[in-house]
C-alpha cells in the first residue's frame, strides 16, 4: 500500500486521532471499531456548518449555548423573537474583533438583558 504524504492526508490523520474518525472515512463509510484516542472532548465539524462571515461553526456554537446557557437564551427568544440569533452572532463578532477571544471568555457575552 502506498502511503499518502500530502496535506489532506495529514489533516485526515489529525482528525482521526482526535475524534476517532475523519470526513474522508465518513464519505466512504469506513470507520475503525476502536478510535485511537478518547474522543469525548473533540467533535467533528462539517464544512456546511461553518459560517465564513463570523468564522464560527454555528451548529456547535448554538448547541453549546443551548447546553450551557439555556435560561439566558430563553430571555433573548422572548425579547427578540425573530432576530435573536443574528443579534448574538453580531455582538459576538464585534467583541471578538474589538477585544479578542480571551476577553470574551473572561467577561462573557451580554446581549440586551441576557449574559
Amino acid at each position: 500500500m502506498v502511503s499518502q504524504t500530502n496535506e489532506q492526508a495529514l489533516e485526515a490523520a489529525i482528525e482521526k486521532h482526535l475524534t476517532g474518525t475523519c470526513l474522508e472515512d465518513l464519505k466512504s463509510r469506513v470507520q475503525e471499531t476502536a478510535p485511537a484516542y478518547n474522543n469525548a472532548l473533540y467533535k467533528l465539524g462539517y464544512p456546511a456548518d461553518f459560517d465564513m462571515h463570523y468564522a464560527i461553526d454555528t451548529k456547535l456554537f448554538w448547541q453549546f449555548l443551548q447546553n450551557t446557557q439555556k435560561q439566558e437564551l430563553e430571555k433573548l427568544k422572548k425579547n427578540s423573537a425573530n432576530d435573536w440569533e443574528r443579534k448574538v452572532l453580531e455582538r459576538f463578532d464585534r467583541l471578538i474583533k474589538k477585544y479578542g477571544i480571551l476577553h470574551l471568555l473572561k467577561k462573557g457575552l451580554s446581549v440586551e438583558d441576557a449574559h
